[in-house]
């Protein structure tokens, strides 16, 4: 199921908007129509699409490009992606399958780094609660802005590159495609991780809240692959299963339910 929330301004706006970039009279009667179905929310120089915890989404750009939001996201399509180039900003995780022209490159920013691409698919998870994020190429090729002073890193089809948000030291390896874009078939996979980080996965994907009454437990690590429709207290069973950790969860009324690590 797609489910959006977003927001809208009145039709003027988009009137404007279209009015001052030439846009046809197709266009128009499209975004006039998302608008009155709440679908974005249309800002001075932007539209932003919102994913909330617990949801996914996925959205066709205006040139044909395909964007999959993961759980506790937000896109902006910035007014310039009309004119001479594509650009978008992401926080969070998405898929995009982007439509090829090489006259506007299709730029990714992020509050850590840039993509830029021309048509392809691949992966960006820019979390900014996360240690590490990363980029996947699943076909194409793309380059990644690690920092403002160095040489971009090139991706080849099957490439990964993962970065420290810290010190922006990053590695680049060839690996299985799955494993980064899962989530988006429903499947959530992850190898040697941490429950700290685990814990910040299952929080976005199942609109929890996870706290640790014993520190010693963030270190402990996990490898499998588990289906995001089963309940919250399935896969608590199956992670109880094969450590230590003992979670408690607790059911809050108007907000997300309390699971405590012990």
């Amino acid at each position: 199921v797609v489910v959006f929330f977003f927001f809208f301004q009145a039709e003027d706006g988009i009137r404007d908007l279209v009015r001052s970039r030439g846009l046809g009279d197709v266009y128009k009667r499209q975004l006039l129509l998302l608008q009155r179905q709440k679908v974005y929310r249309l800002m001075h120089n932007y539209v932003e699409y919102v994913v909330p915890n617990g949801q996914t989404s996925n959205i066709v750009l205006s040139d044909g490009s395909h964007v999959y939001l993961n759980s506790g996201s937000i896109l902006r399509q910035y007014g310039n992606y009309f004119l001479s180039k594509r650009e978008l900003y992401l926080e969070g995780e998405a898929f995009f399958d982007v439509v090829s022209n090489s006259r506007k490159p299709f730029i990714i920013k992020t509050s850590a780094f840039s993509v830029v691409a021309t048509g392809t698919s691949f992966n960006v998870q820019a979390y900014s609660n996360s240690d590490y994020n990363d980029v996947t190429l699943i076909s194409g090729e793309l380059s990644v802005n690690v920092n403002d002073k160095g040489e971009p890193v090139l991706l080849s089809s099957g490439e990964n590159v993962t970065m420290n948000r810290k010190t922006k030291k990053y590695s680049l390896s060839r690996i299985e495609n799955h494993q980064f874009v899962s989530w988006k078939e429903g499947i959530i996979t992850f190898r040697n991780t941490r429950l700290e980080d685990l814990a910040k996965m299952l929080e976005r994907t199942y609109n929890v809240k996870i706290v640790f009454g014993d520190e010693r437990t963030k270190e402990m690590r996990y490898s499998g692959t588990m289906l995001r429709y089963k309940p919250i207290d399935q896969i608590l069973d199956i992670l109880e299963m094969t450590s230590e950790a003992r979670f408690e969860i607790e059911t809050r009324t108007n907000e997300p339910s309390l699971i405590t690590v012990k």
